[in-house]
């Protein structure tokens, strides 16, 4: 299993190995990579929590229905 990598690790890694190999990278691009990636995240939380927040409105909307009458009739009729 692979570990998992914080942002400043993957700042690093990016900014010295994959994207600027030759350019000496100042510690505010790095700052500003990880501050970035922590908006994303928190961004992507906000929407999750959005989402979940309205789904669980539409599951207790649709439990509060009542069942149409041919379906409870159906559903409780004796074979």
């Amino acid at each position: 299993m692979n570990k998992q990598e914080t942002l400043e690790e993957v700042a690093k890694r990016i900014y010295t190995e994959e994207l600027v190999r030759d350019v000496d990278i100042s510690e505010d691009l790095q700052s500003a990579f990880i501050n970035g990636a922590k908006w994303q995240q928190e961004q992507y939380e906000v929407l999750f929590n959005e989402y979940h927040e309205y789904t669980v409105d539409c599951i207790e909307v649709e439990l509060k229905r009542p069942l149409p009458f041919k379906s409870w009739v159906k559903q409780f009729k004796k074979k």
